[in-house]
């Protein structure tokens, strides 16, 4: 943000479109390194090295997210509103940081124990199992301190230090996974992930470091603020740390390699609509922790509301009218998805859009309710898998839909639960 001092919003419309387009070219870059590395990935391991690959990333959805707990959703809506106050912005990101190495120590067993039952299942020996497990543990730690670091940079409205770290992240994986020509291997991808995450961390240090934010001393106080914002997302946090990859773990289990392969690179698809959501930390929760008034909060909900949906309309009707473009990018061994593709992007929109509505919903620090969806959604997809079983690509798709929708429809309800309440906080205030 050329011009401005880290810390400092713009305020004027037209200061804010700058910003966003500034982000948004950035992060372009970021996410097209990132997509073309997901891409080579698919395309360059066999189908039986994707399918290790793609259980290895689910062991590293369970480290990033267990270690998280909403950490990096706190360290937003806590910080923004001192955002300014250089040492109190410090003290809470080194409060956020210690609890987080904590919940990485306590997360580290269980994802141990999956990986003991699922990667024999799919890896050529013990050794090679402990390789790929050793490396989803250090790509984990490090993607988790990177979490925080661009927490600090969404609230700060830090588009260069965003796009800096997450180009250097990506750009120095992409040319690393060259190596995939010569050794086609799953941690052969991983070691290049967790190359590219330490590069992309030190440049994000440097710059805490330069606005002053990396030496903080933890403060009791902050460590209690941020346990009480996240104790609330604790339960729907661990559901959707396992909840999201039920499909995978379903595949796993069962063996069917050719299919774990096929709905791990239809995901890879999804890194498109992805991009879109790097608006929620940055952009659209910072905003709405700081709406002083209900009727700009429920204003600014419809506005993010309609625009996703009309994405959605968009992306579904090329899914149907030109799927051969979308298969196109996988390459040969995935072009026989193209009944598939529909269902796979409305997962991806669907995913972005529960996160949008979740970063409004909690942006004025409260985060009550978010368990609420645990049983319905929980429910609904044990239910179709005894029923309907798991035995296809779509199949697989079907339950990860089912809790991205629950869960979209559980942010709009609080969403209306947030706004009735302060209109009840109004009127009592004026009475």
């Amino acid at each position: 943000m050329t011009g401005r001092r880290a810390g400092v919003p713009p305020t004027p419309i037209r200061d804010w479109a700058g910003v966003v387009a500034g982000l948004m070219l950035g992060q372009a870059g970021v996410r097209l390194l990132q997509f073309l590395g997901g891409i080579l990935i698919v395309r360059w391991l066999p189908v039986d090295e994707f399918a290790l690959f793609t259980v290895a990333s689910l062991l590293l959805t369970l480290v990033t997210l267990g270690a998280n707990l909403g950490l990096t959703n706190a360290l937003i809506s806590l910080g923004a509103p001192v955002r300014e106050q250089v040492g109190r912005l410090a003290a809470l990101f080194a409060a956020s940081q210690r609890l987080s190495r904590r919940l990485f120590v306590i997360t580290l067993p269980v994802v141990v124990a999956v990986a003991v039952l699922l990667l024999p299942r799919y890896s050529s020996g013990a050794g090679y199992a402990l390789l790929v497990l050793a490396a989803v543990i250090a790509l984990g730690y490090l993607q988790v301190e990177l979490n925080l670091a661009r927490s600090v940079f969404n609230l700060q409205h830090d588009a260069r230090a965003m796009s800096l770290s997450g180009i250097a992240e990506m750009a120095c994986r992409l040319l690393l996974l060259a190596i995939l020509l010569v050794s086609p291997l799953a941690a052969a991808a991983l070691l290049a992930g967790m190359l590219g995450a330490a590069v992309g961390r030190r440049v994000a240090w440097r710059r805490l470091h330069a606005v002053g934010v990396l030496h903080g001393r933890a403060d009791a106080a902050d460590r209690a603020r941020l346990r009480a914002f996240i104790g609330p997302l604790v339960p729907s946090t661990l559901y959707f740390a396992f909840q999201g990859q039920i499909a995978v773990f379903v595949l796993s289990v069962a063996g069917q390699t050719q299919y774990l392969a096929e709905y791990g690179a239809l995901a890879r698809l999804g890194q498109v609509v992805s991009l879109l959501a790097v608006l929620n930390p940055f952009l659209i929760q910072p905003l709405f922790a700081r709406v002083a008034t209900v009727r700009v909060y429920a204003t600014r909900s419809l506005l993010v509301l309609g625009a996703w949906i009309a994405l959605a309309v968009v992306i579904l009707l090329t899914a149907h009218g030109v799927p051969g473009a979308w298969l196109f990018i996988l390459g040969d061994q995935y072009q026989e998805l193209s009944a598939e593709l529909p269902l796979a992007l409305l997962v991806a929109v669907l995913h972005l859009l529960s996160m949008s509505l979740y970063a409004i919903a909690i942006a004025k620090s409260d985060t009550r309710g978010q368990s609420w969806v645990i049983a319905p959604s929980l429910a609904a997809q044990l239910a179709f898998i005894a029923v309907h079983g798991v035995h296809s690509v779509s199949d697989a798709l079907v339950v990860s839909l089912i809790p991205a929708l629950f869960y979209a429809l559980l942010q709009a309800v609080l969403i209306v639960r947030n706004i009735r309440q302060w209109g009840d906080t109004v009127v009592q205030h004026e009475a």
